[in-house]
């Protein structure tokens, strides 16, 4: 039992998700810590979610119940915030469920760091497998100089990744009321994708300490059916809303110029080819050096697993075979070089000529024509590599991709 348990507020917004409420709200109930404020919020739900709800509020004396008319995650989220009298604030969507000890490990990371927010990782539960999300950032407690080259550095956009280091959802975060109230009441619900962002970014730019923690708890089911898998006719007139809110919001940070002006077109760039992406397949061309669909595979066959390789070139192949090698840490890039460098990775990427600095198993060139690769590796032999150094296959198009 902890001592001076303060009251958590539970923000539980609901449509459409009859078969897996009870699960949902059971895992809510079956806390470990027990001083909970479950407020669960019928958006105009018009299967069992309803009667589900009423009868939970019945039973629980902690959990109130909201009924009101269909109006997005953002409203049954502002709706739930309006009624929270809890000094912390977590979530948890209404298809997912939680481990018992979820909030009890939060609140202990929380109070024991003096943070303003704990972020953990989650698991994302599909119809086939688990797989654990790790965050793509040491754990532990951040704040002065270590949050802001730590975290803020790269909050929106990391071009080691290529996308944001940890996942920017609420429900895998507790935070102290004061932080989140006014992020949450502030969002536009002209927003219906990416609502996340638009308020859990600006919260954490807001903090003073951020604790990060390993530990897994959260279960977030993908389902073809949810809401954030169901692409919707007018997707792009909704990431213009959400693009012009986080703008007008971010580049009124103290961090905007230093860090999020530079970050922040990378971010919405994410967004917008992970939903072209699900429009159009794997089998969309054409769409320049930033897309993410781009079908070429990484010459496995043609590198050993765990060795270390220099990774040569930028271009449309060298991104993609980058973000495999990251995603699948088949192997370990030692360098990336390329006579030129977009704009993203300018940071990282080097000249051919410093090659010879570093030790190497195998030079992989990632380029589509041959002309270009015995170039390359004319090249390299004026540095005395050898053609037995070099990996160049023509690339080949992936027929899937899922997860690159």
């Amino acid at each position: 039992m902890l001592l001076d348990e303060k009251l958590i507020s539970v923000i539980i917004p609901i449509y459409r998700v009859e078969e897996y409420l009870v699960r949902c709200i059971e895992s809510v109930r079956n806390q470990t810590y027990k001083n909970l404020e479950i407020i669960l919020v019928d958006d105009g739900s018009d299967d069992e979610c309803p009667a589900i709800c009423d009868r939970y509020a019945k039973e629980d004396s902690r959990i109130k119940v909201i009924h009101k008319k269909n109006g997005g995650l953002v409203s049954a989220r502002r709706a739930a915030m309006s009624e929270t009298t809890g000094e912390y604030i977590g979530y948890v969507d209404s298809d997912d469920y939680i481990d018992a000890g979820m909030f009890e490990h939060m609140y202990e990371k929380l109070i024991e760091n003096q943070a303003d927010i704990v972020v953990t990782s989650h698991y994302e539960e599909y119809p086939e497998y688990t797989r654990k999300e790790n965050l793509n950032i040491n754990p532990g407690l951040y704040e002065g100089h270590a949050l802001e080259e730590g975290v803020y550095s790269k909050i929106l956009y990391d071009p080691m990744l290529d996308r944001w280091p940890f996942a920017a959802n609420c429900w895998n975060k507790l935070f102290k009321r004061e932080i989140i109230y006014k992020r949450q009441m502030d969002v536009d619900e002209m927003i219906t994708d990416g609502e996340d962002h638009a308020f859990v970014f600006p919260a954490m730019l807001d903090a003073k300490r951020i604790y990060f923690s390993d530990e897994a708890f959260y279960h977030h089911i993908i389902r073809t059916s949810s809401v954030s898998l169901n692409i919707k006719p007018m997707i792009f007139k909704h990431y213009a809303h959400l693009h012009t809110f986080l703008y007008a919001t971010l580049s009124q940070n103290e961090y905007w110029e230093k860090y999020l002006e530079k970050q922040f077109p990378y971010h919405m760039k994410c967004f917008i080819f992970k939903y072209i992406k699900s429009l159009f397949g794997d089998e969309l061309f054409g769409l320049g050096s930033d897309c993410y669909v781009k079908p070429y595979i990484f010459p496995f066959e043609d590198v050993e697993k765990k060795s270390r390789i220099i990774l040569y070139g930028a271009g449309d192949v060298g991104e993609l075979y980058y973000r495999q090698i990251k995603t699948t840490n088949y192997c370990k890039i030692e360098k990336w070089v390329a006579k030129t460098a977009p704009d993203q990775y300018k940071d990282i990427i080097e000249s051919p000529d410093s090659i010879s600095d570093v030790q190497y198993d195998k030079i992989v060139i990632a380029v589509q024509k041959e002309e270009t690769a015995e170039s390359i590796i004319s090249d390299l032999a004026k540095q005395n590599i050898g053609r037995e150094e070099v990996v160049w296959r023509k690339p080949r198009l992936m027929k899937e991709q899922r997860g690159i």
